[in-house]
């Protein structure tokens, strides 16, 4: 046992990933298996009834559009590196698939969420999931900027900051909230939708 301790039997394995990041135009067809265009086309406008922080049905118009900027793509590679064997020190590397090492792509939109007592309208990142497998899962990202933005109130106080994060699955809005961080350092999902 000692001596193969000695020989140096051990094996060490090191892997992360590697991202090139590249803009694409809207209508190239990417590794992932769509364009740009063609996933702002699939996701339409709908009314959907979120809930608000009493209980209260919310209905809202959401809404998406293509923003200003071009649409970046990471193309992302699992590096795998193996370092060990009898004797000399041997390395060996691999590129490899992973899914927590997924290709992923950004595209600056316009959210548009109305409905009595919201109006959210301004650029947002519509990005998909690289570790979800689940296809036509795409996320819009805003941060609220509310000397223009108008959300619910939130239980302790107004909001001094938050954000509207909504969840397209197969082109239909999924999930759906804003959460607002209020004046004593709360933070509290002001609104919320779920599509069961």
């Amino acid at each position: 046992m000692i001596l193969v301790l000695l020989l140096g039997c051990y094996t060490l394995t090191e892997s992360h990933c590697e991202a090139e990041v590249r803009e694409v135009p809207d209508d190239e067809l990417l590794d992932l298996g769509f364009t740009v265009a063609a996933i702002l086309d699939r996701i339409e406008p709908q009314q959907i009834h979120a809930v608000d922080l009493s209980g209260a049905t919310v209905p809202l118009d959401v809404s998406i559009t293509r923003g200003e900027g071009p649409a970046l793509v990471d193309d992302t590679t699992e590096i795998t590196e193996v370092v060990g064997g009898f004797g000399p020190n041997t390395s060996n590397t691999w590129i490899d698939e992973d899914p927590t090492c997924g290709d992923a792509v950004e595209v600056p939109v316009t959210l548009t969420m109305s409905g009595e007592g919201v109006s959210v309208v301004g650029p947002a990142l519509l990005a998909n999931d690289p570790a979800n497998a689940e296809a036509g899962r795409f996320e819009v990202l805003r941060t609220l900027d509310l000397s223009t933005d108008l959300v619910p109130a939130g239980r302790h106080g107004a909001a001094v900051s938050g954000e509207a994060r909504v969840v397209h699955l197969d082109s239909a809005v999924y999930e759906l909230e804003v959460r607002v961080v209020t004046e004593d350092g709360a933070r509290e999902i002001v609104l919320w939708y779920r599509s069961f």
